[in-house]
């Protein structure tokens, strides 16, 4: 009885491992495969756990934040004119396994540290296969699969959804933290492979036509060149070739010069300064806004905008009304009022704060400021996913949300340590 006991013990500490590397392929399958792999792993991180008592996980500071802020969104749909629909067929009560997954992303990377290369090696097999894929299509108009493209943005794998470019860029940006953090900056070999990575992820994000991708894995490579002493020459090297090649295609071809054009003059058709959105993106924001204004407190409802904003009092025009308002901040600004916001504000200002610490620390080399610079593309690729500058997708989709708490899981590694290990040290 006891080995039988102990052998279940071992699947549930071995399952989870092989389910994260399979998630990056189990995203491109759509939300259903990668929701119940994260739900298994989410689970057997509780059970394990619970039957170690290693409860430390549940209350660290980060961990508390987050479930004040799953309070606000449960109160917050609770109290709104369609609690049910909120709570329940918009899954809003079940937001939490998000979180619970990161905790056991952290959980999993400390226990086996090679973690971090099998998730990059299938982070980088898929990335390859949609580059391929893609690539073909652009050229071609077919993919290799038969989806066609469409008139300035591509589909590969995705087939009906124009998404390809989020994934590319936001799992480019993940592979590129976590080889650097397995093989660190002194392998040659490693940083020309690494690097390579990047520059292929920079240019077909730029060639799938997403422009918000394109502004997301654009700031990442900006702020690890600006925050990261090592290594400088070669990325400069590799910048300049993402631009060389961008610029080739901008004037080789039709698709991506009209892209082009469209993208120059919607920006400078926008009314909100500071964010890179096209006027569709701010008739949605204006329209949380007034959600809001409404409800300053606790919004709407969590999840609730696409069923709210066809009302009179917040509809400003033809294409204003869709799921959801397509940027984090003015969706939980709408549906969760000024608690939500502040809570969810709360974690991209101590992210600002580390990261200006640590470019004082490099100006004024003082060690004592400085982030590892292993750990510190972890740092830049939570804020370029959670950046106020550009368009996001849905604050509650899976698909959106796997990638970004991937990478919260592990920067988690960073802060919640077993006091057992606190005390070695």
């Amino acid at each position: 009885m006891v080995s039988f006991l102990n052998l279940n013990f071992f699947y549930i500490k071995k399952i989870p491992f092989f389910l994260i590397i399979l998630l990056p392929p189990a995203l491109v399958s759509g939300p259903a495969i990668p929701d119940i792999l994260i739900s298994i792993i989410g689970l057997s991180f509780i059970v394990t756990t619970t039957k170690n008592k290693q409860f430390f996980y549940f209350y660290h500071p980060i961990s508390i934040l987050f479930f004040l802020f799953y309070l606000v969104l449960l109160i917050s749909g609770l109290l709104s004119e369609m609690a049910w629909v909120s709570l329940i067929e918009r899954e809003t009560i079940f937001y939490f396994r998000f979180f619970i997954f990161s905790l056991a992303i952290c959980y999993y990377v400390q226990h086996n540290q090679k973690l971090f290369y099998y998730l990059a090696v299938s982070l980088f097999l898929t990335i390859l296969i949609i580059v391929i894929d893609g690539s073909v299509e652009y050229f071609t108009g077919t993919s290799l699969f038969g989806v066609k493209s469409g008139d300035t943005r591509l589909f590969s794998l995705f087939i009906d959804e124009a998404i390809v470019g989020r994934y590319i860029s936001s799992a480019t940006m993940l592979c590129v933290a976590l080889f650097i953090y397995h093989y660190g900056y002194e392998n040659n070999k490693a940083i020309f492979f690494i690097f390579t990575i990047l520059m292929i992820g920079e240019v077909f994000t730029f060639m799938s036509g997403e422009r918000s991708a394109l502004a997301m894995i654009g700031t990442y490579s900006i702020m690890a060149f600006i925050l990261i002493s090592k290594r400088r020459l070669e990325r400069i090297i590799f910048i300049f070739l993402s631009i060389l090649f961008i610029f080739t295609l901008i004037n080789s071809e039709d698709r991506t010069q009209r892209r082009y054009t469209q993208t120059v003059n919607e920006l400078s058709e926008r009314e909100f300064p500071y964010i890179l959105a096209a006027p569709v993106h701010e008739a949605h924001y204006k329209s949380a806004y007034l959600m809001f204004r409404d409800n300053p407190i606790l919004g709407i409802g969590s999840n609730l905008f696409r069923h709210m904003c066809d009302k009179d009092e917040y509809f400003i025009q033809k294409g204003s009304c869709t799921t959801h308002p397509h940027h984090y901040y003015f969706q939980i600004l709408g549906e969760n009022g000024i608690l939500g916001f502040i809570i969810f504000s709360s974690f991209l200002i101590f992210l600002i704060f580390n990261l200006t610490k640590h470019f004082l620390g490099l100006i004024f080399n003082n060690t004592l400021l400085k982030i590892d610079d292993r750990q510190l593309l972890f740092y830049i690729f939570l804020f370029s996913m959670i950046s106020p500058i550009w368009p996001s997708g849905s604050f509650y989709h899976n698909w959106t949300n796997i990638p970004l708490f991937i990478g919260l899981g592990i920067f988690l590694t960073f802060y919640i340590a077993s006091p057992s290990k606190n005390h070695e040290k």
